[in-house]
């Protein structure tokens, strides 16, 4: 579906993934809302605001709407469509708010309506699964790039330092699972389990791939914020293992999903 167009100019985002910024984007003003500090002028240009909370945050970690043909209002998980865009947190209570008091209407400036059918549990459950094909998208990405080790064994005999997330199989087995942690803890890595086998193999394009790790550099930004946009979405999906979440890493998102 093509979004209206609108006066757009090209940039590259954080995670190294080709994006569109858009002049009109963010809805958001120089000052920041009460409780948050201000920033540099820089940093704050690129960050975007959730019309439902009012906090700001780098694009990246949001999700964007445009309005599409018959003011019918279409997320943009890619932040490509051409047009004005309206940001909301990755969260289905901020959805909802937005839904419910017709925040998008107001921050577009002309009456939006949802898809024919469409209602806000649908919508939430369209934008589970879109997040979980850009999730497997970016596994994919750090494959073709080079970035990506499959197997446990490969993983954990990485240089310390070197690897910044590891999928882990949601369906993968308990007694893999818990290695996969600790080879996390010890290498001061995210880990995510928000994918199962069949997705991330056919991601990567690899048959029976439990465990794949990112090694920092190019493709681990957006695969991390892929990843935690995914689980601020739907933390029902993660499930959190017996282990201390804090000690695996400022940054971990999703913890406890055979070694392949």
């Amino acid at each position: 579906m093509t979004a209206h167009s609108n006066s757009t100019r090209g940039t590259t985002s954080d995670a190294g993934l080709s994006t569109l910024a858009h002049d009109g984007d963010g809805l958001s003003s120089d000052k920041p809302p009460a409780g948050q500090a201000h920033v540099g002028k820089s940093h704050r240009a690129r960050e975007r605001r959730c019309i439902a909370t009012g906090i700001f945050e780098s694009p990246d970690r949001l999700i964007r709407f445009v309005v599409g043909p018959d003011n019918v209002l279409v997320a943009d998980i890619d932040r490509k469509l051409p047009g004005r865009g309206a940001y909301i947190a990755p969260e289905t209570a901020a959805l909802e708010r937005a839904l419910a008091r017709n925040l998008f209407t107001k921050a577009f400036g002309c009456p939006v309506k949802l898809p024919e059918g469409v209602d806000v549990v649908s919508l939430g459950a369209d934008l589970e699964q879109a997040l979980r094909r850009r999730l497997a998208a970016a596994a994919g990405l750090a494959r073709r790039a080079g970035d990506l080790v499959v197997g446990l064994e490969k993983i954990d005999r990485m240089p310390l330092g070197r690897l910044a997330l590891i999928f882990s199989a949601s369906d993968a087995g308990d007694r893999s699972r818990r290695l996969a942690e600790k080879i996390a803890v010890r290498h001061g890595a995210s880990i995510s389990r928000q994918l199962p086998s069949a997705a991330l193999s056919a991601a990567i394009g690899l048959d029976g791939v439990k465990y794949a790790g990112v090694k920092h550099g190019h493709c681990a930004p957006g695969a991390m914020c892929d990843a935690e946009r995914l689980g601020r979405f739907a933390p029902c999906a993660l499930e959190i293992g017996d282990l201390d979440v804090a000690a695996l890493s400022p940054t971990i998102f999703a913890v406890g999903g055979d070694v392949n």
